[in-house]
């Protein structure tokens, strides 16, 4: 998420926890990882509202950030495992 987002780990860690907090996400440990997990769908509308806001019509559907952070180099297990599955 660093490199995607270009932020700070301790600053998206402060966000998550307020995500958490309002129970917009769930997160799960095992072991030195912890996975994120949207609770409430809903959200996602809101987040391309704000976008579309923010940028005009110029936006970025979210779907490409997405594909973005799936297309970085990502050690996380269920990510590699997906992108190593054929189609």
């Amino acid at each position: 998420m660093e490199a995607v987002l270009g932020l700070r780990q301790a600053y998206i860690s402060q966000q998550l926890m307020i995500l958490r907090e309002s129970d917009l996400v769930q997160d799960r440990r095992d072991g030195w990882n912890i996975f994120y997990r949207v609770v409430k769908p809903e959200i996602y509308e809101i987040i391309d509202l704000a976008q579309r806001m923010r940028d005009g019509n110029n936006a970025a559907p979210r779907q490409a950030l997405v594909a973005k952070i799936i297309k970085t180099d990502c050690p996380c297990p269920s990510v590699n495992q997906r992108l190593n599955t054929p189609a």
